[in-house]
């Protein structure tokens, strides 16, 4: 019965290499002796699932959902693999952690209401124990990793320079431009010569010196006519391909080509820019060092975790209940 609220949200798949029904309480994996169901894997995966089914639909969801259960089911593997290795050192959490952690969450999610806590856990199918269990279990699983992982991470600053310099041509500051525009409403197709006839005009008078911010006031049918056209600075890189491509080349005080999109058609002044030069390595040391910390956490965690197999029996299960993969 403990599965059963997940049994009803349905589990059927219909993809070559995957079972096209798999029981609920069947076995889909067992860890250093420890039963993982295709239930547990259900309700660790849950969440993902609904987010599966809101942007996929037939052959395409079967196929995500099947990867979802893979990787739920690897990662209560390792979960697993994880407990084992704290049972065999005999490790110990701190006292109360599972308490702290428990009214931490009754405060944060719960609003310090216990009654609307085992509602919720009535819901899913949990008695108050399971889910202090649960929470002891997740505890251990992050110390460990802490202690076999985290604190194995060192990130110098020979490492940071080095994949600074193999991504420079990624570190160039964006492009921005403070620009006027004209902006006419699109016309009928047969109107269109017309229209660039216009406008070529135009940017022939605009060059010869007319006032561009004056003309904007009085012809463009844009939000900022009142403001002569300004737009303020506009990072090119976020507008539509058609505006990057006569925007790119500008420098400042040129007048761009005729722009014609489906929405609008427009001339534009570049006033300034800025830009487009490589970024010092202070401005993006945080986030490459995040990036190595995490190449580094993937690596080490991957090695452990494989060491862990060594020591601890997997076995996974096929839908007909057949052991499918086995390390020793």
């Amino acid at each position: 019965m403990k599965f059963l609220i997940f049994h009803l949200l349905f589990w059927t798949f219909s993809i070559t290499g995957f079972a096209q029904s798999l029981a609920i309480d069947g076995y889909a994996a067992m860890v250093d002796g420890h039963i993982i169901t295709a239930g547990d894997v259900l309700e660790t995966t849950q969440s993902a699932r609904q987010q599966l089914r809101r942007r996929y639909q037939g052959r395409e969801l079967a196929e995500a959902q099947a990867r979802m259960f893979d990787e739920g089911l690897q990662r209560l593997i390792e979960n697993r693999l994880i407990l084992s290795a704290f049972k065999a050192v005999e490790g110990k959490l701190p006292e109360g952690a599972v308490r702290e952690r428990a009214d931490t969450i009754l405060r944060e999610r719960f609003n310090n209401d216990r009654g609307e806590l085992l509602r919720t856990l009535r819901q899913v199918g949990k008695s108050e124990r399971e889910w202090e269990n649960e929470l002891r279990e997740q505890i251990i699983v992050q110390q460990m990793t802490g202690q076999f992982v985290n604190r194995r991470i060192h990130i110098t600053p020979r490492m940071i320079r080095e994949r600074y310099e193999e991504k420079a041509d990624e570190f160039i500051s964006p492009v921005e431009m403070h620009l006027r525009a004209i902006a006419l409403r699109p016309v009928a197709e047969d109107k269109l010569p017309e229209r660039i006839a216009f406008l070529a005009s135009l940017r022939e008078e605009l060059l010869e010196g007319r006032d561009f911010a004056e003309t904007a006031s009085e012809i463009s049918q844009g939000s900022h006519a009142n403001r002569g056209g300004d737009q303020g600075w506009v990072r090119i890189s976020t507008l539509p391909e058609a505006l990057r491509e006569a925007l790119s080349p500008l420098e400042p005080g040129d007048i761009s080509e005729p722009v014609i999109t489906g929405t609008q058609h427009f001339l534009f002044k570049v006033l300034a820019r800025r830009g487009g030069e490589p970024q010092p390595i202070s401005a993006v040391q945080a986030s490459l060092e995040r990036e190595l910390r995490d190449e580094e956490f993937n690596r080490l965690y991957a090695e452990w975790i494989e060491d862990l197999k060594k020591k601890f029996s997997v076995i996974r299960f096929s839908a007909n209940q057949e052991a499918i993969q086995r390390r020793q």
